[in-house]
């Protein structure tokens, strides 16, 4: 399945607000992944592996002094977007109750043309 070309554009301009407020400001949008609804918080994909002190390990042993951070995080360079990430995600079912507030979310990725569906605001 293709990723949709709209979703990709709402990533593109997320990422790039979050970037210039230094994660302040970012966009929450709802998912529709599987069976599940995905709501979160739009972040770039070195926001992501900053996240966690394993993966904040991994990118820096992968940084170069001379050619900056590897493609892999310079995930608005073009529309080669693959992967939407997520900060403070929270699931749930479609036409179920909400769950109750469990905390602050989780940290979460997934492949663009897995989404079949969006929604602005969140649902």
């Amino acid at each position: 399945m293709k990723a949709d070309p709209v979703l990709k554009m709402v990533i593109q301009f997320a990422i790039r607000m979050g970037d210039s407020t230094q994660g302040r400001a970012g966009l929450i949008l709802t998912l529709q992944v599987g069976g599940l609804l995905v709501t979160g918080r739009v972040i770039s994909a070195r926001q992501f592996l900053l996240a966690h002190p394993l993966t904040d390990r991994l990118l820096e042993g992968l940084e170069s002094p001379t050619t900056g951070p590897p493609i892999l995080v310079n995930d608005v360079a073009d529309d080669g977007i693959e992967f939407v990430h997520l900060a403070e995600a929270f699931f749930s079912a479609p036409l179920q109750p909400k769950a109750a507030d469990k905390g602050v979310g989780v940290f979460w990725r997934v492949r663009l043309a897995d989404v079949s569906a969006f929604s602005l605001p969140p649902v």
